[in-house]
């Protein structure tokens, strides 16, 4: 089964300058290492840059047209991608970017979305119309931190 995690504004905003728009939520994060330890992570270049350090206790795989990452598998393209999920294990995770989220939207089973109250003026969105297009609200979540909406595919 393949998951996509990521949150979002109620603006469906995921990023502005390369960051996540709000302020840090420990507890938003505690949730996000819960689901994904001894997983497989797999993330788009810009989200990897993001980070502050490589996230332990799991496999990340980096998708990028140029030189990897240390630190990180890398794949080249969607097809490369589609390539290595037969090998993986373990659950698999998309955990971003926006454009990587939207070309594997034929490909990801779940989408767990937490949405984050308000509104942080983000510069990089998810497709609200393609996921409610493609997905179904299955069970909804309301937490300290935002509200989980777990989509599943049509």
């Amino acid at each position: 089964m393949i998951r996509g995690i990521l949150a979002h504004d109620q603006e469906w905003g995921i990023g502005k300058d390369g960051g996540l728009p709000w302020p840090k939520n420990s507890e938003d994060l505690k949730w996000f290492k819960e689901c994904t330890e001894h997983s497989t992570v797999i993330m788009g270049r810009k989200t990897w840059e993001s980070l502050p350090f490589k996230l332990p206790n799991r496999d990340n795989v980096v998708v990028t047209s140029g030189n990897g990452p240390i630190g990180a598998d890398v794949v080249g393209d969607l097809k490369s991608i589609l390539k290595i999920l037969p090998q993986i294990k373990n659950d698999v995770w998309i955990i971003g970017g926006a454009q990587l989220v939207e070309s594997m939207l034929y490909y990801i089973d779940e989408l767990w979305l937490n949405e984050v109250t308000g509104y942080y003026k983000c510069d990089t969105f998810l497709d609200k119309e393609k996921i409610t297009e493609y997905y179904s609200a299955e069970s909804t979540e309301i937490k300290s931190f935002g509200t989980i909406t777990k989509w599943i595919k049509d």
